[in-house]
């Protein structure tokens, strides 16, 4: 596929790979993945999840995660749980959404990332943790008619316009499938796995979409 440089820029960074079937997308997916770069609404996601980890003694190591709001040591059932989307653009000028993920256990726990289409990995790339230090490349796939896969990995921590590529060992993978329900409801299911131990993360739940107001999340 042949992309121009104003594609980059001005599409919004999930278009390269889903804009081929803007039509048959489910809504829930055009409003969530397709949020065009100079829109003034949000997309809200509220709903719950069931959320999980293992083995147990990883959770000193997700106690430190959650210090730096990338992953968490609290487990439990239909946790209320929200996600703010607003589109901006990049101090390069290029599209991004902005995700703010909060989930409502006993202390409130955040999962804040940038997210941009990256020409040179020909991938959607997020940024994440402090300093949006963490990189994780992003490669959706539409399962018509009504589901929306996402393989991705930790490859690199970022400091300032340094970029180190991280080993094998610490490259933790995740694969996410979202299923449209109706036209404003959707179901996701997400699994992190790491090369030695499995699947040590995840959540599931089902969310209702919606439109709101007229900022940014920035």
């Amino acid at each position: 596929m042949v992309r121009t440089a104003d594609d980059m820029t001005l599409a919004p960074p999930f278009a390269p790979f889903l804009a081929t079937a803007t039509w048959s997308l489910p809504a829930p997916f055009r409003q969530q993945f397709l949020l065009p770069a100079d829109a003034v609404w949000r997309v809200l996601l509220e709903g719950s999840m069931d959320v999980w980890h293992r083995p147990r003694w990883l959770r000193p190591i997700l106690r430190l995660l959650a210090r730096w709001d990338v992953l968490y040591p609290e487990t439990g059932a239909n946790v209320p749980t929200r996600m703010l989307i607003a589109a901006a653009r990049d101090r390069r000028g290029r599209a991004v959404h902005i995700w703010r993920r909060t989930f409502a256990f006993a202390s409130e726990r955040r999962i804040d990332a940038e997210l941009a289409y990256e020409p040179s990995l020909d991938l959607v790339v997020e940024w994440m943790g402090p300093r949006n230090c963490l990189e994780m490349a992003w490669q959706p796939r539409f399962l018509p008619p009504q589901s929306l896969e996402i393989r991705a990995e930790l490859r690199a921590i970022r400091i300032g316009w340094l970029r180190l590529p991280l080993p094998r060992l610490l490259r933790v993978s995740a694969r996410a499938v979202d299923t449209a329900l109706s036209d404003d409801r959707l179901r996701c299911d997400l699994v992190v796995s790491h090369p030695l131990l499995g699947p040590i993360f995840g959540y599931a739940g089902d969310f209702r979409v919606s439109r709101v107001g007229d900022g940014r999340a920035r």
